[in-house]
């Protein structure tokens, strides 16, 4: 007990150094935000001694790694180092070094162990260690918990705090609410009536263990998290922990603003920022919490590439990580499964002959494969059974014709000898099985089978027979046979193979099925309404339909390019980008200019303030506010056009000839009424603001009118609201609910955000 009163003091004395050091007296310039708060973390994190704490910081700083000019790598690796040599021998991390394992300091461990391992992917010795802990942790989390939750430590009552952390926890290492691990813990969340947490860091904390095992949240929580952000009066380290929960959940829009920019107000500090609740303000464990879930929230701000740098095509980016995740056997695999795989190599080598004609990658994969073939040929006997490796291995050596005639007709042998008694393929506990007899029959045609074999055309008649609308799992009784639900996984394999030996009257009925299991966003899942394998699921069905005349391809286009640009896609996965690049790469993409490109053009470079109208009133608040917010040189000029450079128009909402300069949105002005992309808008009480380019800058169009109106723009620049805008237009509803004539943040609303 001496020694932590010591350690807390000398902590104590620290920040108060610390904090002493990064008050200025006077405003020593704009720094950008993220850079600022990024390196308070870390000039401290050698000063960090909680578990909770360091993990905290490490998931903080890997979160804005490349989006500041910072280079945080050392850090990284240093924070990282020391939190695997911190935990314990029973796999579990204790609230301070060498301290007895507990369930929540466990779970951070984890969680920010899980964030950063993608980081060490290729650097093998820290990578493994990486996996090895958090195995370890995972095993020590599942020992730990209860019946239906998880007490502080092994073998205690079911308490809130640890069981919202441990769910968080294992909902980033791959677990999903409906997994029978964790799905009472979720039943148990949902049904406690206190917790010890304060009331609202519990209900973020809570909607982001949700949010990490696809939990399904209705839109009913998520307006009562944005009721708490912008009506009710909460701590710091409560906002800091519900705007996190916030990014989490909703896109960009005028909202996610508002919650932003109330954080940031809380920040002090002028160059290096920092978030505290308690009075007083050195208390170092509340400083760096509240700091790092602040962090996090804003990281979204960031933007990995410059306008400039940024690729011309969204896919150039995604050939070059199928080299770079390529294993050194030749072949690829999801870093999960600790190795190459048939299927992940298959739609990685797919996807770089999409790229590339011929490439050395291709040829290495190739080589992999022929030697994994020997090998699930052996596995294939002893399991007696069609596996979708045998299946995957066949297709890229008869795609890449690097299969003999000798290897064909034994590998054909090799399928037909592992039927069962019923001439099917499946298991000898449970029987035939839909998923194995359709991987047999769709290999044995890849080999060049006719489709009248007498094997194919009995497993045709059994897969139409089961059922008329999907496949799911067959049980095979002595009194009796069912099947479960059906699966867009195996309807989805099973059609695949029996697409060259039917008739699209025959398979009607569960293509019609398949349709009507697509998700509303135009995606398929696993099952409709679940999250996973969305990307992998989408692509092969719209491949697999498209075969059937049912055209989706337009679809799915747009989702892998709205997914890709959205960072959604996994850089490490290479069934998904394997799939995703053919698609991505039949696009001609011409870039276009949105409100973030003027953002970072903001930042960087001088701009003229331009008001045809003469609100030369409006022109010099939004002048004095690109100074405060972004550092740089604003000058009004007197043109009444837009010229060459870098301009923020003022105007009325026909002022300027807003397709000059962004051709991509469709905007009409019709009397009192305003068309934006086929949208009809009242100009009353409606503010417009739109980028565009000219030949050697960027303009922003800020279109408006009358005094409120003049009055609400104002606010939007006097606010710092300008700088977080990261849309392709944004339409602003304003009103004056309290008739003081002046229109405040929280009388806006965002009507539409492109």
């Amino acid at each position: 007990m001496v020694e932590v009163c010591t350690m807390k003091r000398k902590r104590v004395i620290v920040f108060i150094i610390v904090a002493i050091m990064i008050i200025p007296y006077v405003n020593v310039g704009a720094v950008p935000l993220l850079e600022g708060s990024a390196k308070f973390l870390a000039m401290n994190s050698d000063k960090i001694s909680r578990i909770q704490e360091l993990s905290l910081t490490l998931m903080a700083l890997n979160s804005v790694k490349d989006k500041t000019e910072i280079d945080l790598k050392p850090v990284l690796d240093e924070l990282t180092q020391k939190l695997l040599q911190d935990q314990n021998s029973d796999g579990g991390w204790g609230y301070y070094p060498r301290s007895p394992s507990n369930v929540v300091d466990t779970a951070y461990a984890l969680i920010a162990l899980a964030k950063i391992k993608g980081s060490y992917m290729y650097q093998q010795n820290i990578y493994s260690k990486i996996l090895d802990a958090i195995e370890k942790g995972k095993m020590f989390l599942l020992n730990s918990k209860g019946e239906v939750g998880w007490g502080y430590v092994s073998n205690t009552k079911e308490e809130c705090y640890p069981t919202i952390m441990a769910v968080w926890a294992l909902g980033e290492l791959g677990y999903t609410w409906y997994n029978s691990v964790i799905e009472n813990s979720v039943g148990y969340l949902n049904n406690i009536s206190s917790c010890e947490l304060p009331e609202n860091e519990a209900f973020g904390l809570k909607l982001i263990a949700y949010k990490s095992i696809d939990y399904p949240v209705d839109n009913r929580t998520i307006q009562r998290l944005k009721e708490k952000l912008f009506n009710e009066t909460l701590t710091t380290r409560a906002r800091a922990i519900l705007t996190y929960a916030l990014t989490l959940y909703e896109p960009f829009d005028f909202d996610m603003a508002k919650a932003l920019l109330l954080l940031e107000n809380e920040k002090k500090g002028n160059s290096l920022f920092f978030w505290n609740t308690q009075t007083w303000m050195f208390s170092s464990p509340d400083t760096i919490t509240t700091s790092a879930y602040a962090l996090m929230a804003l990281s979204i701000t960031g933007s990995f590439l410059n306008p400039e740098e940024r690729p011309q095509t969204p896919y150039s980016s995604l050939c070059v990580y199928l080299k770079v995740i390529q294993n050194s056997d030749g072949g690829w695999g999801y870093p999960t499964l600790h190795g190459s795989d048939p299927k992940s190599t298959y739609y990685a080598l797919k996807g770089l002959q999409s790229c590339y004609l011929k490439t050395s990658n291709i040829l290495k994969g190739l080589n992999w494969t022929k030697n994994a073939f020997n090998e699930e040929t052996l596995r294939l006997r002893e399991l007696h059974t069609a596996t979708e490796s045998y299946y995957y291995l066949i297709k890229t050596l008869v795609e890449f014709n690097a299969l003999t005639d000798k290897e064909r007709k034994e590998a054909i042998d090799a399928i037909k000898s592992v039927k069962l008694q019923s001439g099917l393929w499946g298991s000898e506990v449970i029987g035939p099985q839909p998923i194995n007899t359709a991987f047999a029959v769709a290999t044995l045609l890849e080999l060049g089978v006719p489709a009248n074999d007498s094997d194919i055309q009995r497993a045709k008649s059994w897969l139409l027979s089961l059922s008329k609308h999907g496949w799911g799992t067959y049980i095979s009784g002595y009194f009796y046979s069912y099947m479960t639900i059906p699966d867009v996984i195996t309807t989805m394999n099973v059609l695949n193979a029996l697409y060259p030996i039917s008739s699209k009257k025959e398979l009607q009925p569960y293509i019609k099925w398949i349709i009507s299991q697509r998700n509303p966003d135009g995606s398929w899942s696993y099952r409709k309404g679940y999250n996973n394998m969305k990307i992998e699921t989408t692509v092969r069905i719209t491949n697999l339909l498209q075969k059937f005349g049912y055209d989706f391809t337009s679809d799915t286009t747009n989702l892998l390019l709205n997914w890709t640009l959205e960072d959604k896609l996994e850089l490490d996965n290479p069934v998904d980008i394997g799939l995703a690049v053919p698609y991505l790469i039949k696009l001609k993409f011409i870039p276009h200019v949105s409100l973030y490109d003027l953002i970072i053009a903001l930042s960087k470079e001088e701009f003229k303030i331009i008001a045809p109208n003469n609100d030369s009133a409006t022109a010099e608040v939004v002048t004095q506010a690109i100074h405060e917010f972004f550092g740089t040189n604003a000058t009004i000029s007197n043109e009444s056009t837009v010229g060459e450079g870098n301009y923020i128009a003022l105007g009325t909402f026909n002022t300027f000839n807003i397709d000059a300069y962004n051709p991509y949105i469709s905007y009409e002005v019709n009397g009192s009424y305003i068309s934006i992309e086929g949208r009809k808008y009242s100009t009353e009480y409606t503010i417009v603001i739109i980028p565009g380019v000219t030949e050697k800058g960027h303009v922003l169009f800020v279109l408006y009118s009358g005094a409120l109106g003049t009055s609400a723009v104002r606010t939007l620049f006097e606010s710092g609201f300008i700088r977080y805008l990261h849309n392709d237009y944004l339409v602003i509803k304003y009103s004056d609910k309290n008739r003081d004539g002046k229109v405040e943040l929280r009388e806006m609303e965002a009507m539409l955000v492109g």
